[in-house]
């Protein structure tokens, strides 16, 4: 089993015009990024990203994807969120996918 973390944020003296407010590269400052993964071989592994305001560390995007390659079996599935901290939970967007294969 392997796990791992990985935190970061970036820091420039002067904004970049050829970023905009989406990518989170625009200004001087991004917000705090956050990756974990969990790795148990090939029975099964899961990753997530999040991204957290740089003010108030709410959460803006997740996400997660799992996976598996166990005998003839391979699948995944993976889900994306993008969070707006005045939009109630139920409401949030997301989205889900799934893909698979099995092998003779």
């Amino acid at each position: 089993m392997e796990l791992s973390t990985t935190v970061g944020r970036r820091w420039r003296s002067r904004p970049d015009a050829a970023f905009n407010a989406v990518s989170n590269l625009d200004g001087t400052s991004s917000d705090w990024v956050i990756s974990n993964s969990a790795d148990f071989g090939r029975p099964f592994r899961i990753d997530t990203r999040m991204r957290l305001d740089e003010d108030g560390f709410s959460l803006n995007r997740i996400d997660a994807r799992f996976s598996t390659n166990f005998k003839r079996l391979r699948a995944t599935g993976q889900y994306c969120a993008s969070i707006s901290g005045s939009v109630p939970w139920p409401r949030r967007r997301g989205d889900l996918s799934c893909g698979g294969e099995v092998r003779h």
